[in-house]
């Protein structure tokens, strides 16, 4: 109304230099647009009473625009249209078929992501227990709303600062470039937002650190899809924390690093669906205890670590020991290391072989020195280093 006064002044203004009949023409019209526009205003405000039922029964009119208006006011009234919905499938026709479902798919997109009821529950009973065009419609409304939430997952978790990217994943002395799910000091600790981790699709690799090594964290972890391998760093585990991870089929490779466990806890470890690799990194786990692991699991590989770490890359060839990699900032590289020195002698044990270094160095805690002489160049040197902890 406000708009239509001030046209019409704007009109009587002009109106005096012009024809006064066409200005009046022009101020009647103003008024009906005006008119119009409040009402349609006010009609969308009153509420309508009409039952979902009724609604569900529009999904069949003759008139294209009352079936898409329906559609939409059942979307709306959420899981109140969901038994409606279901049930008119029973004698439906194929256009009625694909509204219903499409509701369906649009209603279940809405519904959080630990919830398998409602819409959801549905749309899974349509596509297994109906047959013919409505099962397939089902399969393919359920197939939308997975991809939905799987980019949904996505953003949702790296909103509340979990990381999910290419990045090194490091297990079994093995550093390869992977994508990988890593929840760290960075995440906020929302809880709940990693409900959405079970819509997290290939994504085989995760690293979890510090506090969010705990219950309910793991809990969640185990529900994603394609999840096979894990490191849990600088956490406290009980034998509840471990159990959680029974949830997932198979393991293919499990580290625990720098996360202290007692034989409780590795007795829970022996029970989970461990297919090729255990490494246990600074665990001060005593070695009794894993030797009995080894013997009760004779087909998984354990690895046992004290947890110091030199930070260099090598390979067994011939019998040298030459170094090949020198990681920055690492305990090697601390001491004055460098690529292309040959480690001759670590204290009291001769070197003659990169895995007889790696198997010197898993003796010794983080924090524990090391006379380590090597040669460079033919000529022969002696170097103290602090050991470190093993980082990606």
């Amino acid at each position: 109304w406000i708009g239509f006064f001030m046209s019409s002044c704007a009109v009587m203004a002009y109106s005096r230099k012009s024809n006064r009949q066409t200005c009046l023409g022009v101020c009647l019209a103003l008024f009906v647009f005006a008119f119009l526009i409040d009402h349609q205003v006010a009609m969308s405000q009153v509420k309508d009473d009409r039952s979902v039922e009724y609604w569900v029964g529009q999904l069949s009119s003759d008139h294209y625009l009352r079936r898409e208006s329906a559609q939409q006011k059942l979307i709306r009234a959420g899981d109140e249209a969901v038994a409606p919905l279901e049930s008119v499938l029973a004698t439906s026709d194929l256009e009625t078929t694909e509204l219903a479902i499409r509701a369906l798919g649009e209603i279940s997109m809405a519904q959080k992501p630990n919830d398998d009821s409602g819409a959801w529950a549905a749309l899974d009973r349509i596509s297994t227990k109906r047959a013919g065009s409505k099962a397939n419609r089902a399969k393919i409304a359920l197939e939308e709303v997975n991809a939905y939430r799987s980019e949904t997952a996505i953003q949702a978790i790296q909103d509340a600062g979990v990381t999910v990217g290419v990045a090194e994943f490091v297990i079994q002395a093995i550093s390869e470039s992977n994508v990988i799910l890593q929840i760290d000091a960075s995440w906020r600790g929302d809880i709940e937002v990693l409900d959405w981790l079970r819509w997290v699709r290939k994504v085989q690799f995760a690293r979890i650190e510090g506090p969010a090594v705990n219950r309910e964290v793991l809990e969640r972890l185990a529900k994603m899809p394609d999840l096979n391998s894990i490191t849990l760093v600088d956490g406290t585990i009980d034998v509840e924390t471990i159990k959680t991870l029974q949830g997932i089929p198979s393991i293919t490779a499990l580290e625990l690093r720098y996360t202290t466990i007692d034989e409780d806890v590795a007795d829970a470890l022996m029970e989970l669906p461990l297919r090729s690799s255990l490494s246990l990194i600074g665990t001060d786990l005593a070695i009794a205890k894993v030797d009995a692991m080894r013997e009760k699991l004779p087909g998984l590989k354990i690895e046992y670590k004290q947890g110091g770490y030199l930070g260099v890359g090598g390979a067994d060839f011939g019998n040298v020991c030459q170094i090949n990699r020198v990681l920055f900032g690492s305990a090697a590289d601390k001491a004055g290391l460098k690529v292309g020195d040959t480690i001759e002698r670590i204290g009291d044990t001769d070197i003659r072989q990169f895995s007889d270094l790696q198997a010197k160095v898993s003796q010794h805690h983080e924090g524990e020195s090391l006379t380590i002489e090597f040669s460079r160049q033919g000529n022969k040197a002696q170097v103290t280093v602090v050991l470190g902890k093993q980082v990606e």
